[in-house]
């Protein structure tokens, strides 16, 4: 094991004395810092400038056999199992660059640490944006591009996700190797499709440097609309008649709201269908109109003043900077099985707020016990029984050292263990935290 003053020293003498730090420098608010992974601070904190620099500390680290989990901008959210060695911090906020835009080819090539809200700024000048991202990325949520690209994060009906996106990438493999998968053209057959490999991936088999994206053009306009509905699978059958019709559907949630009863919660007899519209001005109006048609003859109606609080769910779920104080789950599932899987959540672990996305078959679940493994098997349990899959994206890190937070290995996970193996022999990269604690 090498020493922490013989490792910030020799780090330093790869990216500079500014750029390798002990967590104890660069941490300066009272929450959990941006670079703890499960209340786990690695030995040092460095902040590359070049793919030259993020090679040396490859080659680095992988020659001493310490473990490096790769870092974006912003909060390190991502899910995971605990890391069996977390020594190096790699934050690749300091490559944030545009480095080659084709407005007229619809394409762009940019570094992997540039924020989503900073390149959609500057494809917003000329009218165009990243596909798989928000019209108006939040600046309390600002994700940077290469974590969108290792989680396969964001995405909407239109468009789709990052993976459906990205034409091209640079990567920096385990053994310090600058590699490119794809190119910056949106022809390109040749070879090994290896970015759909590496999104996704969650920083286990290499680190993503710079990406080249097929980009859209804004929407001319955008609408949100909000309903009730008295039944979920009402507000689903609402929903997936909208995208059927064929209307500028971005995206379509529907929620169960939860309000404070004095020190209590209680759910509403309602549920709330958010409809977000994007596209040309005509095609948002003919879809505005489409929906008030739908709702003088459907299941769902505007929402009514009783129901018009902002603070539903936001009351009760903390949303602070750490995840360690709720348990969330995310399960995916056939849409039209949507309805039946809460009914079973319901039953296998009451009292849990409920965010369906109906046309994508997601739901999201989420308790205020961060330690309660009862109710990750109970809905784990019921997932199962009904073709769903369940992944723990927010817990406690007590929780984590009983659940492999991804569930059970799927069939083909020896194939998946191989794969790791060829890109990362000496397991070094993100070390324990995906699949089956690859």
């Amino acid at each position: 094991m090498v020493l922490q003053a013989t490792l910030i020293g020799d780090l330093q003498s790869l990216v500079g004395p500014e750029n390798a730090r002990p967590p104890h420098e660069t941490t300066t608010r009272p929450h959990p810092p941006d670079f703890m992974v499960d209340g786990i601070m690695p030995e040092v904190i460095v902040s590359p400038g070049t793919y030259e620099e993020v090679a040396a500390v490859m080659r680095y680290a992988n020659a001493t056999g310490l473990g490096v989990i790769p870092l974006g901008s912003g909060q390190y959210k991502g899910t995971g199992n605990l890391p069996q060695r977390y020594d190096i911090a790699l934050s690749v906020a300091h490559l944030n660059k545009v480095i080659e835009y084709e407005p007229a080819d619809l394409t762009v090539t940019c570094q992997a640490g540039i924020t989503l809200g900073s390149l959609s700024n500057r494809l917003r000048e000329f009218g165009q944006m990243t596909p798989f991202g928000s019209t108006a990325p939040s600046p309390t949520s600002d994700p940077s591009i290469g974590k969108l690209l290792a989680t396969n994060g964001f995405g909407n009906l239109i468009y789709g996700t990052p993976r459906d996106f990205t034409i091209g990438m640079r990567v920096v493999t385990a053994d310090g190797r600058i590699t490119r998968a794809g190119g910056k053209v949106v022809k390109n057959v040749a070879g090994y499709d290896l970015c759909k490999l590496y999104i996704g991936s969650r920083g286990t088999l290499g680190v993503i440097v710079e990406v080249s994206l097929k980009i859209a053009p804004l929407p001319q306009a955008s609408e949100e609309v909000r309903l009730e509905s008295e039944s979920l699978p009402d507000a689903c059958r609402f929903a997936t008649e909208l995208k059927r019709r064929g209307v500028s559907l971005w995206e379509a949630t529907v929620r169960r709201p939860m309000f404070r009863v004095d020190k209590d919660v209680s759910s509403a007899k309602v549920h709330i269908l958010t409809v977000r519209l994007a596209g040309t001005l005509a095609g948002v109006q003919r879809s505005l109109a489409e929906i008030e048609r739908l709702t003088k003859v459907g299941s769902a109606r505007p929402v009514g003043p009783d129901h018009e609080r902002r603070d539903e769910i936001d009351d009760w779920i903390s949303l602070g900077p750490s995840q360690a104080d709720r348990l969330r789950c995310q399960m995916s599932v056939l849409p039209s099985r949507v309805p039946e899987l809460v009914k079973a959540l319901d039953e296998s672990a009451p009292g849990t707020s409920i965010n369906v996305r109906p046309i994508r078959g997601k739901v999201t679940a989420t308790l205020r016990t961060p330690h309660d493994e009862t109710a990750v098997r109970n809905m784990r349990a019921a997932s199962a029984r009904l073709g769903a899959t369940l992944t723990v994206t927010d817990c406690s890190p007590e929780l984590k050292q009983r659940i492999d937070v991804f569930g059970d290995p799927p069939p083909a996970f020896e194939l998946m263990r191989r794969v790791k193996q060829e890109f990362d022999p000496k397991d070094i990269l993100s070390p324990g935290r995906f699949l089956g604690r690859l």
